[in-house]
Parts: structure tokens; C-alpha cells; sequence
């Protein structure tokens, strides 16, 4: 017998079980498949096939328009297949033009935040990672062959991942003002990390990783799990949890360590090598284990350090609290006398021995994030760990849209910083906006408008170095600073200061042999800062490995203004090649940069 003369479901059990990944995805041998003979192009058709595929690829979702596709499709998972790599196309074909139009772009950011969500964050992730040009690795190997404006592409890929996530975490935060348990202590700290452009769903999915092996580990002692079996011992069991938990490497952080920022924030002490952090993230990550293992475990907000708080399944026995600092049993929760004597106790003592909101820990946490920035910018120097500009903004902004819409304050505007240049419409004006009272809502949404029409006017804005011939140098040029000798490039320029007399005098501009009379630039330095430098103060510099890649890496801006470097051997100079972007904005840089390298200006 002929293999063509095998029954299709013969076929159609082979072709499911063809491996996929997203690494080497089965999709192109399915494709195949369905321009052989009839039977196998049947088999390759049939729904079964496409499940595995379908379910590697798209790890994220809209929830209700999930539902809504597999009652149209019938549940086939080829056509929901073929409809969601339809709305990739979409989504892919609306990044570019938020990347190349710069004028619109917060309109078509409402649309990846309104109408496609989260069906199109995996499209998005794999743009986000696509392979960048050597000079920016920081591997000695060089990785896959880069893809065209990989950085600009990976930029803009990354800041819609980053409204999608923080739009959908603060219309959800927002359900807290009404009710404070609305949330879990998981979905709600998980949030933080959407500052980061991390979805909840994948914190979750670290979770997951840590139960399962805790889970492994706990079957491999044999510790009983299952309340019905003999042998099972829920106190034993909650410590062993904590045992397990502590042998995966969560203690708590010692030293400068213990106030680094990023202890705060899911995603971060989550990942490995990386766990050492503070009691609430090491109570989130028992909490989140217990929880997944039947146990009513939540978080209590007790005073100087959190709590786990343990409600056993017998009403007639009290909760405990555990201190996952410690290898102390749980403890019985003290009474109001004994709390009266620890210091900072509030009335409502109660309130800090019992489960927490998820209200109470986002403004717990949110209070942290504020000491550990203090704590870094005034002990930078002498900590063993480097903070970032970059990760301090973020963090801020996470703090300050929460504090907006918590306590309802007019004082305060929850404003996105640079690396998150489509935040000021899709997230604030959309999301923080409508959780607000009229007064404050007005202060905000009237800051949002503004930021829109000099968004809108920046988006016009052409520099022609010709109208200007006192501008010498060129976006893209890399240099050192004549006084303070850090390495830095030039993203912008202004033919004189535009900054405003205080900042002249507080810079002492006017001491310059120039003073504010000549062009100024705008740069990004390697420590992360982005700068206004005079032209006096510029020395140019030829591209290294050693400043290039840690000028990607330490502001991810960077990656929205250039694409590659160009280097020429014979002269010995080079500079960083102009993205779509700063192209349009300065059109005739690119010629004249080109020129300054190859030696063909004098």
C-alpha cells in the first residue's frame, strides 16, 4: 500500500505531533504540507494540527476577544490561526508607521491600546527581539544577521508592548479604589513590572516556573500535599514551603543590596541569580506558591516587615504569620497589647496583623520604591551596584500614578518619561484620567493635552544645517566632553541655547569663550543622562566597542535615533547612522556626517 493510501487521520496524527518552539516554529513544514497531494493537504487543514502550534505562538491574549474568535472559528485552530497572524500583520504594519510618521502617534498608539491589546504582544515581542547589528552586541560571537532598523524597529516594538501593558494594569489598579481586595497581592504587585513593559502574564508565568519546581522539590522529600491523605500536616507543610523557597536562592538581601530598586518590582527578583531582595517580594513569592498548593495565604502588613499571613483550613484554629526571614514556625498573631509596644502602631492594630489589601501593598510598595531611589542617588558612589537613571524614572512613574489616582491629589501629575514617548494619551489621559475627581482629573488631562500639541509641533520641526553654518557638528557624532571627558553622542542640536536664563546661570554658560550664543547639543551620555552641551565643550571621538554598546544599553531612547555605525579604517573615524526618525527631523546630517567620516568635507 501507498503512503498517500493511509487514512487522513493517520496523517493528521502525525502532523500534530511535529515539534514546535518559537525558536523553530512548526508552521512552515504545515505550510508545506498543504501544497502536497490531497490527503496530506486535508490532514494538514484539519483543526487538531494547528493546536500546538497556535497555543507556542500566542502566549498572550485578549481575554474576551479570545472567546468571541473561537465561537466565530468554531473552535479551529487553523483559522484562528490564520485570523491572528492577520492581526499581526496589522499591528506590524501600524508600528511602522508610528516609527516612520511622527506626526499621529498617539492616535494609532489608543488603537493598539483600545482595539488590538494584548492579541498582538506576541507579534510585538518577536519584533522587539529581532537581531541587532554587531556593534551593538556585547557578546565576543556575533549573533544572527541583523534585520533592517533592527533598533528603531526593536524600540518602538517595546514602548507599544509597554502602553498595552500599563493601560490594562492601571484600568485594572483602578477597580481597588472602590474596592481594596479587589485584586490579589499577586495581580496587584505584578503590576509594578507593566512600568517595566512586562505583562502580568508573564510574572505569572515565572510563578508558575517556581511552583513547579517547589512542587518537584517538595514530592521529592515526600511531603504530603493533598489535605485528604494521611500523613498531611499543614503547619509542616507551610514551612517546608519556605524551606524549598529559601533553598531556590529567596533570602533577604543584605547591606547596600537590600535597598536596590529593583528588589520592588515582580519581574526583576523573580528571575534567577537574582533573588536575594526584601521580606513583602519574599512574602509575594510564598504567598504565590502557597496560593497554587490550596493554601489561604496572603500577605499582612505588619509593621517594619511584612508578614506572610496563614488562615489554616479548621475554623477553629487561629491564623499565623510567618516570617520568611527566618526558619521560626509561624507564629500566633499578637494580641493588641503586644503590638501597643512595637513602635508606629496605628489604632487599627488589627488591620496589620490581618490578610492586606492589594490596595495597602501597592502604596506599601510604592513607599519603598521612594526610599530605595533616595537611597541610591545618595549612596551611589559608595554601594557596590550601579543604579539607572532610566530604571528610577520608570519607577517614579509607577509611584506617581498610583499616588494620583489613590489619594486623589492635584498636587501631583503622573508624567512618562522619555523612554515612554506614547504614554501621555494611551495611558494617562485614557487609564489615570478616568479612575480621577473632576479637579484632579482637569490638572492631568490638561497636562496631557498640552504634551499632545508639543508632541504634534515637535513632529514639524526641520533643522536645516544649512540655514545655520555655525553648527559644526552632526547627530550621530560620538565625542568626549572637553571638561568633564565623559563619552557621549548627539542626538539633536539647537543653532543657540534654548534653555531658560536659570539654567543658563546655574550652568554658568556665559563663562564659555561662546556663552549661549553658539549651537547646543542634545546628547546621551554613557551614563545614561541625557544632556545639552555647548559646542565649545565637544571633542570628537571615533565609535568603540568599548562606549557604543553601553550607549545602547544604558537608554533605551538610543535605539529610537540610530541604526548602525558607520566606520571608515582609512580615516579613522566613524559615527552612529541616523534612524527614519532623526533623519526627518534633520535631513541634511546624514550626507554631511557621511562626508565628515570618508574625509570628504574639508
Amino acid at each position: 500500500m501507498s503512503a498517500v493510501r493511509l487514512p487522513v487521520e493517520v496523517f493528521i496524527e502525525i502532523l500534530s505531533y511535529i515539534p514546535t518552539s518559537k525558536e523553530k516554529p512548526s508552521e512552515p513544514t504545515l505550510v508545506s504540507c498543504l501544497q502536497a497531494n490531497s490527503v496530506i493537504r486535508v490532514a494538514a487543514s484539519a483543526s487538531r494540527v494547528w493546536e500546538k502550534p497556535y497555543r507556542v505562538r500566542y502566549t498572550h491574549s485578549d481575554y474576551e476577544r479570545e472567546e468571541k474568535r473561537r465561537e466565530r472559528f468554531g473552535g479551529d485552530w487553523r483559522l484562528m490561526y490564520l485570523e491572528r497572524r492577520r492581526i499581526d500583520q496589522q499591528a506590524l504594519s501600524l508600528l511602522a508607521d508610528i516609527r516612520g510618521q511622527r506626526s499621529g502617534r498617539h492616535d494609532r498608539a489608543r488603537t493598539f491600546t483600545q482595539e488590538l491589546s494584548f492579541d498582538v504582544w506576541d507579534a510585538l515581542k518577536e519584533e522587539s527581539e529581532i537581531p541587532i547589528p554587531q556593534w551593538f552586541q556585547e557578546g565576543i560571537e556575533p549573533e544572527q544577521n541583523p534585520a533592517r532598523e533592527a533598533l528603531p524597529r526593536r524600540f518602538w516594538a517595546k514602548t507599544v508592548m509597554g502602553i498595552i501593558t500599563r493601560y490594562k494594569v492601571l484600568k485594572t489598579w483602578a477597580q481597588l479604589l472602590d474596592d481594596p481586595f479587589a485584586l490579589t497581592f499577586e495581580q496587584a504587585l505584578a503590576g509594578l513590572s507593566a512600568f517595566f513593559d512586562t505583562s502580568i502574564q508573564e510574572v505569572t508565568a515565572q510563578l508558575e516556573d517556581i511552583c513547579t519546581t517547589c512542587r518537584r522539590r517538595l514530592a521529592a522529600d515526600n511531603t504530603v500535599l493533598d489535605p485528604s491523605e494521611p500523613g498531611y500536616d499543614f503547619w509542616h507543610l507551610c514551612e517546608k514551603i519556605r524551606e524549598v523557597i529559601q533553598q531556590l536562592g529567596f533570602r533577604l538581601a543584605e547591606g547596600p543590596y537590600f535597598y536596590a530598586l529593583m528588589n520592588q518590582f515582580p519581574h526583576a527578583f523573580l528571575q534567577a541569580g537574582y533573588h536575594e531582595t526584601i521580606p513583602m517580594s519574599l512574602v509575594y513569592v510564598f504567598v504565590a506558591v502557597a496560593r497554587r498548593l490550596g493554601i489561604d495565604a496572603t500577605p499582612a502588613n505588619f509593621p517594619g516587615v511584612v508578614q506572610a499571613h496563614i488562615r489554616p483550613p479548621d475554623p477553629s484554629e487561629q491564623p499565623r504569620l510567618l516570617d520568611m526571614r527566618t526558619t521560626e514556625p509561624p507564629m500566633p498573631i499578637p494580641d493588641e497589647v503586644t503590638l501597643q509596644d512595637l513602635p508606629d502602631v496605628p489604632p487599627q492594630a488589627d488591620a496589620l496583623t490581618g490578610p492586606a489589601s492589594a490596595s495597602a501593598m501597592i502604596s506599601r510598595a510604592s513607599n519603598n520604591i521612594i526610599m530605595f531611589m533616595r537611597y541610591e542617588r545618595t549612596h551611589g558612589e559608595n554601594i557596590p551596584m550601579q543604579w539607572s537613571l532610566e530604571a528610577h524614572e520608570a519607577a517614579f512613574y509607577a509611584t506617581s500614578c498610583w499616588v494620583v489616582m489613590e489619594s486623589q491629589a492635584d498636587q501631583l501629575i503622573p508624567c512618562p518619561p522619555e523612554s515612554k514617548p506614547l504614554d501621555v494619551v494611551a495611558v494617562v489621559l485614557d487609564a489615570v484620567c478616568p479612575a480621577l475627581d473632576e479637579i484632579p482629573r482637569n490638572v492631568v488631562s490638561t497636562y496631557c493635552y498640552r504634551m499632545l500639541e508639543v508632541d504634534e509641533e515637535k513632529a514639524k520641526d526641520v533643522a536645516y544645517r544649512s540655514m545655520f553654518p555655525e553648527v559644526k557638528h552632526f547627530v550621530g557624532l560620538l565625542f568626549k566632553h572637553k571638561r568633564y571627558n565623559y563619552a557621549a553622542c548627539i542626538f539633536g542640536w539647537d543653532p543657540v541655547c534654548k534653555q531658560s536664563r536659570a539654567w543658563i546661570a546655574e550652568m554658568n554658560v556665559e563663562s564659555l569663550p561662546n556663552g549661549r550664543n553658539q549651537p547646543f547639543y542634545h546628547v546621551f551620555a554613557t551614563d545614561g543622562h541625557p544632556r545639552y552641551v555647548a559646542q565649545d565643550n565637544i571633542v570628537p571621538a571615533a565609535p568603540s566597542k568599548a562606549i557604543v554598546p553601553w550607549l545602547h544599553k544604558c537608554r533605551s531612547a538610543f535605539g529610537r535615533y540610530f541604526v548602525d555605525v558607520d566606520m571608515d579604517e582609512a580615516t579613522g573615524l566613524g559615527r552612529l547612522i541616523p534612524s527614519e526618525e532623526l533623519r526627518g527631523a534633520y535631513p541634511e546630517d546624514e550626507q554631511y556626517g557621511a562626508n565628515w567620516t570618508h574625509g570628504w568635507v574639508e
